[in-house]
């Protein structure tokens, strides 16, 4: 006699956040005793979305990779896996996929714009940040300078609160963002211009 196929679904995993207007990530690991990695038929299939228009096609090492939406609601993704001997084997995962992903705010709060300051001086940036969908401590906070670049990241508290404080901008006019991102890429922005200088000189 022979052996039915193995299956063993990576992603998508229970408890992660899905939207539906974002890609989900499908993989999985597939073998078989007699037959090649490349032989089993695999298809993917939802309890609400029904078979799914994902390729399922496992390469030299049994991996099958691609990618899909789904709608929302809760799913039991299922991979079902056939040899060449008509043997099934399927493995399933229940997730939960919302709808739209909705952006993250944010604001810079400090310093008030058209503040000067002198080169060399500690200048402290503040903000707040949030997201209906994940903590706020779970958001990506990147400062940047139009004329510096790269300013530094922060991690914010989770109440949603940004500091960073920098004493390195050079001698300019600066626009100075605050840009944050959530998991899966959606973005929002807020800047404020500012002046670093040289005190007057007395003799």
């Amino acid at each position: 006699p022979t052996s039915p196929p193995s299956v063993d679904i990576v992603t998508p995993q229970a408890g992660d956040q899905f939207y539906s207007d974002q890609k989900v990530s499908f993989s999985a690991v597939v073998g078989d005793e007699e037959d090649a990695p490349t032989t089993p038929l695999a298809t993917w299939s939802s309890d609400i979305d029904g078979t799914l228009n994902i390729a399922a096609d496992p390469d030299t090492s049994g991996d099958i990779s691609s990618v899909g939406y789904l709608t929302e609601g809760q799913h039991l993704i299922t991979l079902t896996v056939q040899d060449t001997t008509a043997k099934i084997s399927s493995d399933d995962v229940l997730i939960v996929v919302g709808g739209p992903n909705n952006l993250p705010s944010c604001e810079l709060t400090g310093p008030e714009g058209g503040t000067s300051f002198v080169h060399g001086d500690v200048v402290t940036f503040s903000g707040t940040v949030s997201d209906v969908e994940i903590p706020a401590n779970e958001l990506s906070v990147i400062w940047w300078s139009d004329r510096d670049g790269d300013l530094s990241t922060s991690v914010p508290s989770s109440a949603g609160e940004v500091l960073f404080a920098t004493s390195t901008l050079s001698i300019a006019p600066h626009t100075i963002s605050l840009r944050v991102e959530d998991e899966v890429g959606g973005s929002c922005s807020d800047l404020v211009v500012l002046t670093v200088g040289t005190a007057p000189q007395v003799e």
